[in-house]
């Protein structure tokens, strides 16, 4: 039975801080999924690797974006452009592990896929571009409704990281949802750490496991702010006075610009920074933008967008992913809805063509 859990960054926070940090601090066992395909365990005899037979992977339908770069629909495969970790937290799990024609290829391996059966307490680590399942029971045996676990999973991007749980049981998966923890400090420490993973140079471990625990407490940073923000959204922060209104929006506005490329961007981000709650704020965007506070981040983007498409060069989807939408097609729905032609045609009528 799915879990309500209506504030998930003060419950993600609450997991980090009593569950995950003192896994790391206690040297949990890593495993690392590299490109080409290959598991570095350090030694742990309990994580087990199954190489099976299965066509190489051909070309990907691709993604863009910050996050998923690649997607094999038949096979539920995903690659990413950053960083992606996690930790079995409950039970046992198993990840399945890629192979493009293009490694095999570059790399003179034969096509396969790889099952790394990971054990509770095991964190994993996969850097970018390896291709591998996030979805379904991660389950690669027999009697799948024996499949029981728990995973706690990362991805870090420019802007934070996206923090979530899965959980299998009785034949079922789910996800729970999701908590975003904004600090823009998480991806340089998570390509260290893909850094000191890859070259397994002298006390690597320890340095890594130093990172993680970095890593984490700005994450326990990142989601304080925005349990602060939750907690701000029970009421209605109806105690700010009239003469400060102003300001919050200002405060806001300014928030949502300096944000148009994060995908992420979302309404609750910009009510914590405002420190109000999501109701309030968006009364006071409706008072004095007569917007919205969601429309308004669309408005920008596509303002945004209107400049790039008459001063740049670059392509409808580059500008798309400049403008913080995942996929073109969602930019190209929504500018052609507000706008009335598609972005090529704008481009096309502004330069005179």
């Amino acid at each position: 039975m799915k879990k309500n859990i209506k504030f998930p960054a003060r419950q993600m926070l609450e997991t980090i801080r009593t569950q995950l940090l003192p896994l790391v601090r206690n040297g949990a066992p890593i495993v690392m999924l590299q490109t080409p395909p290959a598991v570095v365990s350090y030694g742990n005899p309990n994580i087990v690797v199954r190489e099976v037979a299965a066509p190489a992977l051909p070309a990907a339908h691709g993604i863009g974006g910050d996050v998923r770069a690649q997607h094999w629909r038949e096979a539920n495969l995903n690659a990413f452009n950053i960083p992606y970790w996690g930790c079995v937290m409950e039970g046992e799990a198993d990840l399945v592990i890629g192979v493009t024609r293009e490694m095999c290829r570059t790399h003179r391996l034969k096509p396969a896929r790889w099952i790394v059966s990971l054990p509770q307490g095991t964190l994993f680590w996969l850097p970018p571009g390896v291709p591998i399942t996030m979805s379904g029971l991660h389950w690669e045996r027999p009697e799948p409704e024996k499949a029981h676990c728990r995973i706690f999973w990362m991805h870090v991007t420019h802007s934070g990281a996206n923090c979530h749980f899965c959980s299998m049981a009785n034949g079922s998966h789910w996800t729970h949802p999701y908590a975003f923890a904004p600090s823009t400090h998480l991806l340089p420490q998570a390509r260290r750490i893909t850094q000191e993973l890859e070259d397994r140079r002298g006390d690597h471990q320890q340095i890594v496991s130093h990172l993680l625990q970095l890593l984490l407490l700005d994450t326990i940073r990142g989601l304080q702010a925005r349990g602060e923000g939750e907690a701000l959204a029970e009421t209605e922060a109806s105690s700010i006075s009239d003469e400060d209104t102003a300001l919050v929006v200002q405060r806001a506005l300014q928030y949502i610009n300096d944000r148009l490329g994060v995908p992420e961007l979302t309404v609750t981000d910009v009510a914590s920074h405002a420190r109000i709650s999501v109701t309030h704020l968006g009364r006071l965007f409706r008072e004095h933008l007569q917007s919205s506070v969601r429309q308004t981040i669309v408005n920008k983007r596509l303002e945004m967008a209107c400049q790039l498409l008459e001063q740049s060069t670059f392509n409808v989807r580059q500008i798309s992913f400049y403008c913080g939408y995942s996929h073109a097609s969602t930019f190209i729905a929504a500018f052609e809805k507000r706008y009335g032609k598609t972005p090529l045609a704008y481009r096309q009528q502004s330069q005179g063509k």
